[in-house]
């Protein structure tokens, strides 16, 4: 293979990309297969007379495309002789839910066509989450990535090169590079979800906030939440999950976990005590599904979208951006309330 690699010193392409794509021709000429072995570094740049930097940037390139793998000590090898992929994604959620399921759509469909998606899950477990981030450092052109932690992660995300990372859903302070972020504003977005249906909030004796203290948003939802009780003179509470089986005729619910069981506890409730959802208990659940949509007449979400969310990633991408956005939400009014 080392016969076949060339560069011109006189072209004004720069040297690493002259590199990447006489590997490439030379994988797309069918002469090379899958597990062949390059040469070495060393033997690359005394070839060419490149720098051996710019030989592992343009070897770099190549394996975050998946086109090259390194083996500990074996130097490179053929991984692909797909040479025609443009992004490799490696896209990272806690863990898989329906509407979670929305932004790995929003991705996939949006993305270049001759791109691929690999996904992941931490689990809310740092070790992993490091774990795999450092693995494929060097394995992908792209890092989307939704954190989701009680505790700091940005010593992790600042592992990641510069322009590659793409944080989604939850915003992350202390990442030190240039870095693109598309978030929800949860202290705006209960505010502003809140404020359009306070003429329906008023038949309510309370309204209670019911926010596990394990979830990573509970901070900024209980700001936003008590910015319009303070603002419009709501009596209020706030609750864990756990304490919801205290439930209330005249009381408004806001169920800000992802799991369903609070609402289904509300339904069974209101069933067995002959309550009308939506008139003596009222429900505002977070994040749409299609359950919520037709689940006893319909349940009032407060939901970004999601979708949208992963087609602006993918956006991010395809055109080389550095956006720092908020996603946008809104409240779908629907019998619940």
């Amino acid at each position: 293979m080392l016969e076949h690699l060339e560069i011109n010193p006189e072209s004004k392409i720069p040297k690493y990309k002259q590199l990447v794509d006489t590997i490439v021709d030379y994988i797309t000429s069918g002469n090379a297969q899958i597990n062949d072995r390059l040469p070495s570094v060393k033997n690359i740049s005394d070839k060419l007379g490149l720098s051996r930097e710019t030989v592992f940037k343009s070897l770099n390139i190549l394996s975050e495309k998946g086109i090259i793998a390194s083996s500990n000590r074996k130097g490179y090898f053929i991984t692909k002789v797909n040479t025609s992929i443009q992004y490799r994604v490696f896209f990272m959620l806690d863990k898989m839910t329906s509407f979670k399921e929305r932004i790995y759509d929003g991705l996939r469909f949006n993305l270049d066509k001759n791109s691929e998606v690999d996904i992941f899950f931490h689990h809310g477990n740092k070790k992993v989450f490091k774990s795999l981030i450092v693995e494929n450092l060097n394995s992908y052109t792209h890092f989307v990535i939704s954190t989701f932690f009680n505790e700091g992660v940005s010593d992790v995300l600042n592992l990641i090169p510069e322009g590659k990372l793409i944080l989604i859903d939850q915003k992350e302070q202390g990442v030190l590079m240039q870095h693109s972020q598309i978030y929800q504003n949860f202290e705006n977005d209960i505010f502003e979800s809140l404020s359009k249906v306070s003429d329906k909030i008023k038949k309510y004796d309370e309204i209670c906030l019911v926010a596990p203290s394990t979830a990573p948003h509970r901070t900024s939802v209980l700001q936003g939440f008590e910015k319009y009780c303070a603002r419009f003179g709501v009596k209020n509470s706030t609750i864990d999950h756990n304490e919801i089986d205290e439930i209330k005729k005249g009381n408004l619910y806001i169920l800000i976990s992802e799991k369903n069981d609070d609402l289904v506890k509300i339904i069974k409730f209101c069933r067995k005590n002959s309550c009308n959802l939506g008139k003596e208990i009222g429900v505002i659940s977070y994040n749409e599904t299609q359950l919520k949509e037709v689940l006893e007449g319909g349940i009032t979400v407060i939901s970004t979208d999601f979708f949208r969310m992963g087609q602006r990633a993918a956006e991010v991408i395809n055109n080389n951006e550095t956006v720092t956005e908020v996603n946008p939400s809104e409240i779908i009014i629907r019998d619940s309330i």
